[in-house]
């Protein structure tokens, strides 16, 4: 029976799968094995209950059906190899009713991915000319969907890959999709590796995973990324988002860098594109693009710069990096030239001293700012800190004030001798604590996971154990320094682990960190290591004490001098030509040795 559609002829004929070719335009590109195969076993028991719909090409060698509707159904007709297939022929249809029809039918499917999604919806963008307003209007979806659904064409290719593969969830790519391609490759470095600034391509870090999973170091159901959206989140507006209330220029000025234009009508400024942002706008109007960001910084600071010189006002030049070396004589110093550092010159108020005055940062996060500075060293109203210098006021025996070098080099000796002198015996405890907890005992195993479910929700401890820690708790002696390398011998651990030595990691996931001393929170976490051992009955003081005796701890190198001083001191203090001598090189050596050696003696004394 003839009927007309699209303005042509129509019949209902069977044809050969040969005889029909699939459609160029169709937005539908990939096709699920597994659907598909399901689809051939239903073909295969009742047979094809819709026919496809095709269109009649007459060309000069032969004539084909062309598929307006319906290639999974083809796809599956020809994996169960059937002669002829049902087909709704139309005669005439134009090129432009053909992808209407591809659209409609596409945009209607449940199970429609969205990036093929996205590529109808940039058909009827680049085809009709429709604005996202009017595609919102004759699809019924909401302008966000839209504008949301159109920005994943611009995800990486190895996001759309991933996506592709089910390993990154809508929220994920959607999230993503925001960023430039730099920030994309950032972020999907800090997703898949954990480590934004990861030096490995991209495309071999994604596919050294895949292998990892291939070869069944994790989870049969795990995906190849583990942070959430809500993480994902958070990390680029930590490490990506910039605050466009703190941008020193007018956000409205279109000629600082002219191929960016103003930020105000910036499309990746949050506060300008509320359609594609609307969940950031609410919060912190941002921009998304850092480079070029501190491309304008850079542009605005320069524009300062030539501005004070034309105007015969220079501004000192002020960075961020911290220095207190000597500058001198004000007035012999060419301020306009020499960079000052973050000590040489201080923050004031206006007019504060006589030597006020204005300043440009040059970098870090004030870059580009004018501040008030006093840049004298020896003003009366500021007190500045020179290296080398002394307070007049101060005792010669005092050392001079440190420099920030100094400083660190100096509490990082002490950190380190702590360490030494104290891990040892954390660890001593913290294995015992943990042999009681896992023994299998019942009493013991319920004040176990009482504790365990009060850190995991208080997450005071948890979350800040590393993966190092657990392989060495484990046992591991060789971990290595690399987040890969530990990520795949936790997942080994993981699998290998049977009864108790499961116990026994889930409770090194909790408190593994109490096991070292810890350079920011040491105290507290002390604190909680014996609070623990408390619980499980475990003598933490006595154990503490054997393990420093065993390991032959030596006194601290704070300890050797103070006692050597007053060997010097007492020497001093003898009469005659004998007071004048001190002690050699040598002889501290010596007697340092020996010092050694008596403490040592003495701790295993009182034992």
């Amino acid at each position: 029976m003839d009927t007309k559609l699209f303005g042509g002829n129509t019949t209902i004929e069977m044809i050969a799968p040969g005889a029909i070719v699939p459609s160029k335009t169709n937005p539908r590109t990939t096709f699920d094995t597994v659907a598909l195969n399901e689809l051939a076993d239903s073909i295969r028991a009742t047979g094809i209950q819709v026919p496809l719909l095709v269109k009649y090409n007459s060309g000069p060698g032969h004539a084909t059906y062309e598929i307006v509707a319906g290639e999974r159904r083809w796809r599956a007709a020809q994996v169960v190899e059937l002669a002829e297939l049902p087909c709704i022929v139309v005669d005439g249809m134009t090129d432009d009713q053909m992808r209407d029809m591809q659209l409609v039918e596409n945009l209607q499917r449940a199970d429609l991915h969205p990036v093929e999604e996205a590529e109808c919806y940039r058909a009827l963008v680049q085809r009709d000319a429709l604005a996202p307003e009017e595609i919102a209007k004759k699809t019924g979806k909401s302008l966000s969907h839209v504008v949301k659904t159109i920005q994943l064409l611009e995800l990486i290719d190895e996001a759309k890959i991933v996506y592709s593969k089910g390993h990154m969830t809508l929220d994920h790519a959607l999230l993503l999709a925001r960023l430039t391609p730099a920030e994309q490759t950032r972020a999907m470095l800090w997703l898949v590796s954990g480590d934004a600034n990861n030096k490995q391509p991209l495309t071999e870090v994604v596919r050294q995973r895949l292998e990892d999973m291939a070869e069944g170091y994790w989870m049969r159901d795990c995906r190849l990324i583990d942070a959430t959206p809500i993480r994902l989140k958070q990390w680029i507006a930590d490490n990506v988002l910039l605050q466009l209330k703190t941008a020193p220029w007018d956000l409205g000025d279109a000629g600082l860098v002219p191929e960016a234009g103003s930020c105000t009508n910036c499309p990746k400024r949050t506060g300008a594109n509320a359609a594609l942002f609307g969940d950031l706008t609410a919060v912190e109007d941002t921009c998304t693009d850092p480079a070029c960001f501190a491309n304008k910084r850079v542009e605005f600071v320069q524009f300062v710069q030539n501005k004070a010189k034309v105007e015969g006002k220079p501004l000192l030049k002020l960075t961020s990096k911290t220095g207190y070396k000597p500058l001198g004589e004000l007035d012999s110093i060419d301020l306009a030239k020499k960079k000052l550092t973050d000590g040489q010159w201080m923050q004031v108020k206006k007019g504060e001293c006589a030597d006020t005055r204005l300043g440009l940062m040059l970098d870090g996060d004030d870059m580009g700012k004018t501040l008030y500075v006093c840049a004298n060293q020896k003003c009366k109203v500021h007190k500045h800190h020179v290296e080398g210098e002394r307070a007049a006021s101060v005792k010669s025996d005092i050392p001079a004030v440190e420099n920030w070098k100094q400083r660190q080099d100096r509490e990082r000796r002490e950190y380190e001798e702590k360490a030494r002198t104290e891990n040892p015996a954390r660890l001593a405890i913290y294995l015992a604590v943990r042999e009681k907890a896992t023994c299998g005992d019942e009493a013991a195993l319920q004040v176990f996971l009482r504790s365990a479910v009060t850190e995991i929700i208080e997450g005071d401890v948890m979350g800040g154990v590393s993966r190092e820690t657990v392989l060495r708790l484990g046992g591991d002696v060789k971990v290595k320094d690399d987040f890969q390398a530990q990520r795949t011998a936790v997942a080994k651990a993981i699998k290998a682990a049977q009864g108790v030595r499961l116990y026994a990691m889930l409770f090194d996931c909790i408190f593994g960190n109490l096991t070292e001393v810890n350079e920011y929170s040491d105290d507290e976490y002390k604190k909680q290591l014996f609070a623990l051992a408390k619980a499980y009955g475990v003598d933490a003081a006595g154990i503490e004490k054997r393990t420093r005796v065993a390991q032959n701890v030596h006194p601290t190198a704070a300890q050797e001098a103070a006692a050597l001083d007053k060997i010097d001191k007492a020497i001093k203090g003898l009469p005659g030509k004998k007071a004048k001598k001190r002690l050699s090189p040598e002889a501290r050596k010596s007697i340092a040795a020996n010092l050694r050696k008596k403490w040592a003696e003495n701790k295993k004394g009182k034992v």
